[in-house]
C-alpha cells in the first residue's frame, strides 16, 4: 500500500456514508435555509457538548504520541479547532438566544465516548482514524452545502466554518498524518483504522439524525 492509498481507501469504504451525509434532511433544509430554528439550536447544544468530548480525546490522544509534529498539531486541532467552533456557536446563541443544557442526547454521549475511548486505550493510529470524519467527511458536507447554499441564507456562519480555509488546512493536515501512520502497520492495524473510522462515520450520522429528529418541531 503507498503512503497516500490508505485515506484513498478510507473513502472508498465510507463514501456511501458520505453520500447519506449529503443527502440527510438536517443538511438538504440547512442549505435551503429552511431548517427549523428549534432543530438548529437544538443541534447547537448537543454539539457544545460534543466538541468538548472531542477536544479532551484529542489532547488526550497528544499525550500518547511521542511524533513531535502529530502531537502538535492534535494540540493545535484542540485548541484552535475549539475556538473556531465556538466562536460560530456564539453568533448563533446570541442570535437566537439558545441556552446550554446539560441533557446530553444518546447519539451524542455514544459518540463523544467512543472516540475518549479511542483517544485513552487504543492503538494511536486507530485512534487518529476515530478522529478523521469529523474533520474529513463534516468538511465534505461544508462544501458541498456551501456550493447549493441559498442566497442570505441565516445558517451561513455555520456554512463558512466548516467549509473555510482554516477548517481545510486542519483536514488536510490530519490526512497526512493518518496516511504516515498507516505506512507504518500491518493488515489487522490497518482494518481497525477502518472500523474506527467507519464507526466514527455511523456515529456522526447518528449525531445529524438525534438532532433532526428530537430537535423537529411538532
Amino acid at each position: 500500500m503507498t503512503e497516500k492509498a490508505f485515506t484513498s481507501y478510507l473513502w472508498t469504504e465510507g463514501e456511501v456514508l458520505l453520500e447519506r451525509m449529503h443527502n440527510h434532511p438536517f443538511n438538504r433544509e440547512l442549505a435551503s435555509g429552511r431548517l427549523s430554528q428549534a432543530t438548529f439550536s437544538y443541534y447547537l447544544q448537543q454539539d457544545e457538548h460534543y466538541i468538548r468530548d472531542y477536544t479532551s480525546g484529542l489532547m488526550a490522544l497528544a499525550e500518547r504520541v511521542e511524533d513531535g509534529p502529530l502531537r502538535r498539531d492534535l494540540e493545535l486541532f484542540a485548541t484552535d479547532g475549539l475556538a473556531l467552533e465556538q466562536q460560530m456557536h456564539q453568533v448563533f446563541f446570541v442570535r437566537y438566544q439558545i441556552q446550554a443544557t446539560q441533557q446530553r442526547s444518546l447519539a451524542c454521549s455514544t459518540y463523544g465516548e467512543f472516540l475518549l475511548t479511542q483517544a485513552r486505550q487504543a492503538p494511536k493510529a486507530v485512534a487518529l482514524a476515530a478522529f478523521l470524519p469529523c474533520f474529513w467527511f463534516y468538511w465534505q458536507v461544508g462544501e458541498q452545502i456551501l456550493a447549493e447554499a441559498a442566497e442570505n441564507n441565516p445558517y451561513q456562519p455555520w456554512i463558512d466554518t466548516y467549509s473555510g480555509d482554516d477548517f481545510q488546512r486542519q483536514v488536510e493536515t490530519l490526512l497526512a498524518h493518518v496516511d504516515n501512520l498507516a505506512c507504518d502497520q500491518g493488515i489487522a492495524e490497518r482494518q481497525l483504522m477502518r472500523d474506527a473510522f467507519i464507526t466514527s462515520s455511523l456515529l456522526e450520522l447518528a449525531f445529524w439524525d438525534s438532532a433532526y429528529l428530537i430537535g423537529k418541531p411538532f
